[in-house]
């Protein structure tokens, strides 16, 4: 006996299924933008701390607790934009 296979609720299925893998793929875009927006954002801060380091500026404390500030708010979301590694 051969099960009867319902074409219409198949294709309904397959186009839900496909449906969620375009809108985790945009997801994915999204959370990698934005994580590429924040290592940029940290990369001017290192650019600029090494000038300081290097003489070519000055600094102020305030813009040095940003940063480390930052850079734990970064490393703390590492794991939420790349699925908890």
């Amino acid at each position: 006996m051969t099960a009867r296979i319902d074409r219409e609720a198949v294709a309904r299925e397959l186009t839900d299924v496909l449906d969620r893998i375009d809108q985790e793929e945009e997801r994915a875009r999204e959370a990698s933008k934005r994580a590429k927006e924040r290592i940029g954002g940290l990369k001017d801060k290192a650019r600029e701390l090494r000038d300081v380091l290097a003489g070519r500026r000055g600094v102020q404390l305030p813009m040095a607790a940003a940063v480390l500030e930052e850079a734990a708010k970064v490393k703390a979301r590492k794991g939420d934009d790349h699925g908890g590694t």
